[in-house]
């Protein structure tokens, strides 16, 4: 499975299950490399780690750092058998790795991310535009888009009469999500400029959309006749304006398209029993040709295959797209069992690589989650739930704290519950901290990383019941 296995099984193992899933996925892409190289991943020099982040072609800076923290851990881990007991991370900034994220987005998109994306479009116009999209309604310059009204709705079967330009008409049955975006379209009256976020070239924040029986209509505007279908560019240029709005995804009608036959392919599977590995072209593949309004072809052979589809889907495609997933997400942060606080009670003071931990969260926060204070000599990585082993080193473990504010977090004066919400004790007089007081937490930019629910409910608990670690904060009191 991995280049000298057991060394990265035994790092697993140290590292804990809730890295698991990174680990497998950085092991199994460095497997090649190491092999050319005869080496183990723990050697590598700069630049041979610079190819391994390359070929890993991470989409955020989420996935990006997750991997730097395991192949820096990694390395450290092992640094006693490297010659030069240097890990190579050392030589350069803290931000190096950053420079091999994928700037081009993603290609592909999973259904929960999809459906949760196009939840947060300012217009409903631009939801449906998509979601008939990822649902294999297009037609050639978006014909079955621009040409939908709202009585080639059937609202008791869900199916629509979709007409392409070139190809004609066809019946095609969509999802219950669909339909309820199209309800909301047809219903729009303004179209938010911008994705709601800013003002047109023309100062607008809005502007009134064409009074037609379209279900996707241009802007009055920008018709010549507000009972004609909307133009072409008009949806290419409606796409390109949601681009700043999607930055983990390329968002293009291809993209979009290709998204949905993954989906497609996945729920036949699930449906059939049969592995996406073991589709036949002229079965399983030609559902989703047909869904997608994709005809077949044939070959001197007789062998039928679907351009756009069967040359950019297939099972090694779509698993290794799930691995960049599962490695942005990774396992959530589970408590660690208190029983191993005296186990690893001695390890804990001769940890020779804290500052990783501090990296992570530095990456994550860049600034005070309380406070908002951005000076790094001045802000720690905290656990909230104690250290205990190096499972307690995971990002939703962890919050970026100013020093002060850091030390009556642990005393349990300075709590954060459930909901993000920050309380200070009325022990503490100070005007500063009783500022904090109710207010909201500064939460990273990735969802994922969000402190963890169980951990912050762990540290209530224990600051109720006088179980907070001892620091010394009288001097903080006032």
């Amino acid at each position: 499975m991995y280049f000298q296995e057991a060394n990265k099984l035994e790092f697993i193992n140290y590292i804990g299950e809730s890295y698991f899933g990174s680990c497998r996925n950085i092991f199994k892409k460095s497997k090649s490399l190491e092999e050319k190289l005869n080496k183990d991943l723990f050697q590598f020099d700069l630049p041979e780690i610079a190819i391994l982040l390359k070929e890993l072609n991470s989409y955020s800076k989420q996935s990006i750092d997750q991997r730097k923290f395991i192949i820096k851990h990694y390395i450290n881990y092992f640094l006693e058998k490297r010659t030069d007991k240097i890990n190579p991370f050392e030589l350069e900034d803290t931000k190096w790795h950053e420079k091999f994220i994928n700037p081009e987005g993603r290609k592909l998109i999973t259904e929960k991310e999809f459906n949760k994306l196009v939840s947060t479009f300012a217009n409903k116009q631009d939801a449906v535009i998509c979601q008939l999209c990822y649902e294999g309604i297009c037609g050639a310059r978006y014909s079955e888009i621009r040409n939908l009204k709202k009585t080639d709705i059937d609202w008791n079967t869900n199916t629509l009469l979709v007409k392409d330009d070139v190809k004609g008409e066809r019946v095609v049955k969509v999802s219950k999500i669909c339909i309820d975006i199209l309800k909301g379209a047809i219903e729009e009256v303004e179209y938010k400029s911008k994705n709601g976020s800013s003002k047109s070239k023309m100062g607008r924040t809005s502007q009134p959309l064409a009074d037609n029986n379209y279900v996707v209509r241009g802007s009055i505007h920008k018709l010549k006749d507000s009972k004609e279908r909307i133009a072409y560019h008009a949806i290419l240029r409606r796409i390109e304006n949601l681009k700043p709005h999607s930055p983990k995804f390329n968002i293009t009608t291809k993209t979009l398209r290709y998204s949905g036959m993954m989906q497609s392919a996945i729920d036949l599977s699930k449906r059939t029993g049969t592995s996406i590995k073991d589709f036949a072209n002229e079965i399983h593949w030609a559902e989703v040709a047909k869904q997608f309004n994709i005809k077949p072809y044939y070959d001197a052979n007789g062998y039928v295959f679907y351009h756009g589809l069967t040359d950019h889907l297939n099972d090694d495609v779509i698993n290794e797209f799930y691995n960049e997933i599962e490695a942005e997400k990774d396992t959530n942060f589970k408590l660690v069992k208190e029983e191993n606080i005296t186990k690893e009670e001695v390890k804990r003071k001769k940890r020779i690589t804290p500052n990783i931990f501090k990296e992570l969260i530095l990456s994550t926060y860049e600034s005070c989650a309380i406070s908002g204070e951005t000076t790094q000599t001045v802000l720690d990585a905290c656990h909230i739930q104690e250290y205990i082993n190096r499972e307690s080193d995971h990002v939703q473990n962890g919050i970026l704290l100013r020093k002060d504010i850091h030390a009556l977090y642990d005393k349990g004066l300075i709590t954060i519950d459930e909901e993000y919400i920050i309380h200070v004790s009325e022990e503490l007089k100070s005007d500063h901290y009783q500022s904090f007081n109710n207010k909201k937490l500064y939460l990273p930019n990735n969802e994922y990383a969000y402190p963890s629910k169980s951990a912050l409910k762990y540290h209530n608990a224990a600051s109720v019941n006088g179980k907070s670690q001892d620091r010394e904060v009288e001097n903080l009191r006032s």
